[in-house]
């Protein structure tokens, strides 16, 4: 009987220990994803810091906003897939993604990302995600193009040259803002 009792005992030292160490790894695994969180938006206010990750899609120094759009769309995926995790209902995320790929930062962050997604994440929550995400663009794209920043911005009341967007040149080469009339003075 006392030997019964010990297994038992045993075996409920075991289990514990198995949880701890699995309640471990995901605190690790946490902080370790809040602290690469803290890297990206530090590069995000700071053209020197964003150029030290390298292989971002845009390579010129006058596309920071770009870069800086591009590291935002990342934290904001990555805040969607720990939703996903944690058990969180999707239903206002198909509102979210509908509402991102409607413009070509959403567009053209998935566009880059969605392979590494494809093979970094690949457990079923993760895989339910990226497929969720893969409808959404696609129902986005057979849409039409999506809208520029520029556009965007303008339809949100906030000057795009303010944001530090330049407007697209109309025909004759100038911005929209300084077109005058004919027969004003």
């Amino acid at each position: 009987m006392a030997a019964l009792v010990g297994i038992f005992a045993l075996v409920g030292i075991i289990v514990q220990s198995r949880l701890q160490l699995k309640e471990l790894r995901a605190a690790r695994i946490e902080e370790h994803r809040r602290r690469h969180q803290e890297l990206r938006e530090l590069s995000m206010s700071d053209p020197v810091l964003m150029a030290c990750w390298g292989g971002l899609p845009m390579a010129s120094a006058s596309a920071f906003p770009e870069k800086r759009q591009f590291q935002y769309m990342h934290l904001l995926f990555l805040s969607w897939l720990t939703s996903q995790r944690v058990g969180l209902p999707t239903w206002d995320l198909e509102i979210a993604l509908e509402s991102v790929f409607e413009g070509k930062p959403g567009r053209d962050y998935w566009e880059f990302a969605r392979p590494t997604w494809q093979v970094t994440y690949t457990s079923r929550c993760e895989r339910a995600l990226i497929d969720l995400i893969d409808r959404s663009y696609d129902r986005a794209c057979a849409k039409g193009a999506p809208k520029s920043t520029a556009d965007l911005l303008t339809e949100m009341g906030v000057a795009p040259v303010l944001a530090g967007i330049r407007p697209p040149p109309t025909r004759n080469g100038r911005p929209p803002h300084r077109r005058r009339r004919v027969g004003a003075s």
